[in-house]
């Protein structure tokens, strides 16, 4: 398993999908989040500072991907730390992201 830290310490309050009812924007990625589109809004503390953010669906994966490898995150590290941890833990992602899109659209 990759070796990431956290400078500091955290507490999850909210981690909630939500489906958009008016523009919004990823707080990881900046991607537009339009109405009718998923998205995510977590809520927490951070060495006792309070704080939300959205996350398009796709930063919401990866941030969730990181906490079944048993990590915390960072904000504005999360697609750096998932690069990170799959070359470190030997998990070919690119793959199966493509196997997966291949897949969906009738391929393999």
């Amino acid at each position: 398993m990759c070796d990431l830290e956290v400078d500091g310490y955290g507490t999850s309050l909210r981690d909630q999908d939500r489906t958009a009812r008016k523009q919004h924007r990823c707080e990881e990625c900046s991607r537009k989040i339009e109405p009718g589109q998923r998205y995510s809004i977590f809520a927490g503390t951070f060495e006792r500072d309070f704080f939300s953010m959205k996350f398009c669906s796709r930063c919401t994966k990866a941030r969730r991907w990181l906490g079944t490898r048993g990590h915390g995150w960072q904000a504005g590290e999360i697609r750096d730390w998932v690069r990170t941890c799959a070359e470190t833990d030997g998990v070919e992602i690119v793959a199966q992201a493509k196997a997966k899109r291949l897949a969906a659209a009738g391929g393999v």
